[in-house]
């Protein structure tokens, strides 16, 4: 007579290779662990900042009204100089209690390019708050580096909107936009530096990933890996992320102890480019976004 034990082994294996092959066959692949899926590129920055225009003007090329929103919306975009090339668009929202919801796009595997948009005519009155906002992407970003040295480099556009607003002068208003944004974003990073140089020089601005846990700790975390569609199952332990945290903010700050101030490019871990938007202008005032999406 068969053996009981063996006779359970054998049934829990074959179910266990059943599942593998369902998993890969049946399931859709939501993410790629080796960031081999469908580009992603994400739009995120403050409620206002001109996110949901942008998304409908590369979207859908229209300019509807807009209101701010708590949810995840996504598009598939391509480009009209380069058709055979598409990305999954996601405008984030802007709200900080949703600030989840950003952290967990931006340590999607196939995340290409995050457009970090700044009310430029407004950036004067709240450069704080944009710089903690644009501080927890430049980290999460890092980290994800860091976390996942295989993948491509993320890009990260911070993009000044709304330059129609500023007053006239004799520089073009694009440019002085362009050097705006640079000037009070890098004094506004610049304090934050120093003030991080007189504490423990820890800032924190991000939360651990949500299931970065070791695998053993928890003990779902495998029927949670089967429905993700990630390639592999999460192994991070706790220590190992909060060593990769500090990692990542050293990365971005440098040597906070020095006394050198602070430069974005300096930043490791994360390809950063500047550039301006205007929605009035329609399709035209679009130009270095599309530039810089041609080039992911």
């Amino acid at each position: 007579m068969p053996d009981p034990l063996l006779i359970l082994v054998a049934l829990v294996a074959a179910t266990f290779f059943a599942a593998l092959i369902l998993r890969g066959h049946v399931l859709p692949r939501v993410s790629g662990g080796a960031g081999k899926g469908v580009p992603v590129v994400a739009l995120t920055g403050a409620p206002d900042s001109g996110k949901t225009t942008l998304f409908s003007a590369l979207a859908f090329e229209s300019r509807p009204k807009t209101h701010t929103s708590l949810t995840t919306s996504s598009a598939k975009v391509t480009l009209p100089t380069n058709p055979e090339a598409s990305w999954v668009l996601l405008d984030l929202p802007g709200h900080a209690r949703m600030r989840q919801q950003t952290q967990t796009a931006l340590n999607n595997p196939d995340l290409r390019g995050v457009v970090f948009l700044v009310d430029i005519a407004a950036l004067i009155r709240n450069a704080s708050v944009v710089a903690e906002d644009l501080i927890h992407v430049l980290t999460t970003l890092t980290a994800r580096s860091i976390r996942n040295p295989t993948l491509p480099t993320p890009h990260l556009l911070i993009l000044a909107t709304k330059s129609d607003l500023l007053p006239s002068a004799t520089a073009s208003r694009s440019t002085l936009a362009h050097d705006r944004l640079i000037a009070l974003l890098a004094r506004e990073l610049d304090r934050v530096k120093a003030a991080r140089a007189h504490t423990t020089g820890r800032i924190d601005t991000i939360e651990r990933i949500p299931g970065s846990a070791s695998a053993s700790s928890n003990p779902f975390s495998f029927i949670t890996w089967f429905f993700s569609g990630s390639a592999t199952p999460s192994t991070t332990s706790q220590a190992d992320e909060s060593s990769i945290l500090e990692r990542a903010e050293d990365a971005l700050w440098g040597d906070a102890a020095g006394g050198n101030g602070f430069r974005f490019e300096n930043i490791e871990g994360v390809e950063v480019e500047f550039g301006v938007a205007s929605a009035v202008k329609g399709q035209e005032g679009l130009t270095e976004v599309r530039d810089w999406l041609e080039g992911l």
